[in-house]
């Protein structure tokens, strides 16, 4: 069998090959004397209409037919002789002839997944630092507990700058509730708002509790060229939310206090507690440790993807590149919108490096894992969603049933997707060769920071793709199915088209 198999990149591959005139033109003959016994053409009685009647009038239909059935069983039984599993249904990129009497030259496209570079670190140097705590260290980062676990207690109001609201929030878009009820949230007036909620939160100044109040807020969202006054500039469109907010509770700090449940994890009754300073400094080293920690895995993943040259198949990065837009939030219309502009559109670049990336991940941990048959524990994962749960950010007793079991359910899910990843790369670190390096806090602090922008400076290579983002790929399932050839579509491959 004269097959030749091209890689085009590291998950694309074309298969070539040559379908001889007459072996068309046998084909040709028999679906047409198939096609005679059940056409139907006027001026013939149906079952009795001439070979060369139906081979005329439905020709193209014919040789498509031909084509689909020769290439089908050629493509299945080369992938079979060569052990090749693809991803997703092949299809024909183009064939051509000047007349049956001619051979066919076939092109078929088709994906696998691609091979992973190297699943170990090998070779690799990493500094593994050791820090040593003074007095003044400890001394400082107590100070910013004073900040991040602040005492508060009940007022009656009303709001001041840096107290605490307990509020109950629901937004509503077009008259509609996109949330599907009022959501429990606490909202710090002190500080800029980390959950975009900064609108609101300035609205709470001098209100009380009890009070409800709605806050309306714009976003701007640019229209496509040419559906604007100008052609060539974008016009922008502003986008109105309400939120329906209600004051429940008001919270002012307690100067110098820690809040109950800081204080006891920390196993302590108060910063006057004989025990305050010892267990402080235990749990700044736990702190320390796990930063070390994530810093070293942080460093591993890069390392990861820079020893991994492959790319995913651009049919899975396209469809989780849609689920990931889906999952932030964008509409029908904006993701249309950004699909058009294609990477030069910020958003589209940035989600597709982190989609290429997590793909990536996801076969390089497979494959660590079955190389070195590393299992999980679930009661490991129980331990963690117990520590996530007890600093969930939002106030969980005061949650509907249905809300609490989601708000679980997520923060299950991330769990064991961070469990699993931790495991996985904590073998590969074995590969490592850790330099120790002692370290004030001071030293530690500006050594993660350094890290952090490096890891920030490398290039997207998940940029670097074969192939550039399509903003009109197609949502294709993974398929193994070799007995029908289609086009990129996924409709049975035209002539009429392809030539």
């Amino acid at each position: 069998m004269d097959v030749v198999i091209e890689e085009v990149s590291s998950a694309t591959r074309r298969m070539k090959f040559v379908l001889r005139g007459d072996e068309v033109g046998n084909e040709v003959s028999q679906i047409t004397r198939e096609m005679a016994k059940t056409v139907s053409v006027p001026g013939f009685r149906k079952g009795r209409v001439p070979a060369a009647v139906v081979k005329r009038k439905f020709s193209d239909q014919i040789q498509n037919d031909a084509i689909i059935s020769l290439v089908g069983d050629r493509v299945k039984a080369a992938m079979k002789e060569r052990d090749i599993t693809p991803i997703r249904q092949p299809y024909i990129e183009n064939y051509a002839v000047a007349d049956e009497s001619e051979d066919y030259e076939i092109t078929v496209s088709y994906e696998v997944y691609p091979e992973v570079d190297d699943p170990t670190l090998t070779g690799e140097e990493l500094v593994n630092p050791i820090v040593e705590l003074s007095e003044a260290d400890i001394d400082k980062v107590i100070e910013r507990w004073h900040v991040a676990h602040q005492a508060y207690e009940t007022i009656e109001g009303p709001i001041t700058k840096g107290d605490q609201v307990h509020a109950s929030i629901e937004l509503f878009a077009d008259g509609e509730s996109k949330w599907g009820q009022a959501q429990q949230v606490v909202l710090n007036t002190g500080d800029t708002d980390e959950n975009n909620l900064q609108e609101i939160t300035d609205a709470c100044i001098d209100k009380q509790a009890g009070d409800k109040f709605t806050v309306t807020v714009v976003d701007t969202v640019l229209a496509e060229p040419g559906e604007s006054s100008s052609e060539t500039e974008s016009e922008v469109n502003q986008i109105e939310s309400q939120f329906e907010v209600e004051v429940v509770r008001i919270s002012r700090p307690k100067p110098g206090q820690f809040n109950e449940e800081f204080l006891e994890r920390l196993g302590v009754a108060g910063p006057d507690d004989k025990n305050f300073r010892t267990r402080a400094r235990a749990e700044i080293e736990t702190q320390w440790q796990r930063e070390r920690e994530r810093i070293l895995r942080d460093q591993a993943l890069t390392l990861l993807l820079q020893r991994n040259s492959f790319i995913p198949p651009e049919s899975i990065i396209s469809r989780q590149l849609m689920e990931y837009l889906k999952s932030n939030g964008l509409g029908e219309q904006q993701i249309v919108t950004e699909m058009k502009q294609g990477i030069e559109s910020p958003l589209m670049r940035m989600t597709y490096a982190q989609v290429v990336a997590d793909l990536k991940f996801s076969m390089i941990f497979e494959r660590i894992q079955s190389d070195r048959n590393i299992e999980f524990d679930e009661s490991e994962i129980d331990e963690i969603v117990a520590d996530k749960m007890q600093n969930a950010p939002l106030e969980s007793a005061q949650q509907s049933e249905p809300v609490y079991r989601m708000m679980m359910e997520n923060i299950r899910q991330a769990s064991m997707v961070e469990y699993q990843r931790n495991k996985l790369v904590d073998a590969v670190l074995e590969d490592v060769s850790k330099v120790d390096q002692t370290m004030g806090l001071d030293d530690f602090e500006a050594w993660a920071e350094s890290v952090r922008k490096s890891m920030q400076a490398q290039p997207d290579q998940a940029l670097e793709s074969d192939q550039p983002v399509d903003s009109e790929s197609e949502e294709v399932a993974p398929q193994s199915d070799m007995s029908v050839i289609v086009d990129t579509a996924g409709n049975p491959i035209d002539k009429s088209k392809s030539e």
